[in-house]
């Protein structure tokens, strides 16, 4: 199994020659490069679920941090999409903690319900991270295995 470092070389090697390659009759316009930190932040999180893993621990943070401000943001201006950051980060928050390696987080599945917050900025980013997400289960030879059912 690679480690973080080397999912994100090899991710970034791909995005930069998949956006070469599909810009050659475009004049090579690198505006699409904006995507790429959602790709490459998308390649690390399947490995949530292990403690040690290069962001584990300051995803739970970013949880942790997610649902205090949450909560404070909704009790002075009530907003739906503040309701919705603060329910998800703490679902994540329990979900990294009571799921082990290699089952939910290792699925497509999970893959989709991930990126789907990222519709609010735009279905770009959304399918970036999406497809950065399905590249670190290729990488790790799960992606048509699907961790949910096995």
């Amino acid at each position: 199994m690679p480690s973080g470092k080397m999912h994100v070389i090899i991710a970034g090697i791909f995005f930069i020659c998949i956006l070469y390659f599909l810009n050659v009759k475009h004049y090579l316009d690198w505006t699409p490069i904006i995507y790429l930190p959602a790709f490459l932040l998308y390649t690390l999180l399947p490995d949530i679920d292990i403690p040690n893993s290069s962001i584990a621990p300051e995803f739970k943070k970013f949880c942790v941090l997610g649902v205090i401000i949450g909560f404070l943001a909704n009790y002075f201006k009530p907003h739906t999409y503040v309701l919705f950051f603060t329910i998800f980060c703490g679902v994540m928050l329990v979900a990294t903690i009571f799921t082990t390696h290699r089952k939910f987080f290792h699925s497509p599945l999970a893959a989709a319900i991930l990126a789907a917050p990222l519709l609010y900025i735009g279905w770009k980013f959304a399918l970036s991270a999406f497809l950065g997400y399905c590249f670190h289960l290729l990488i790790d030879g799960e992606l048509f295995q699907g961790g949910v059912a096995s």
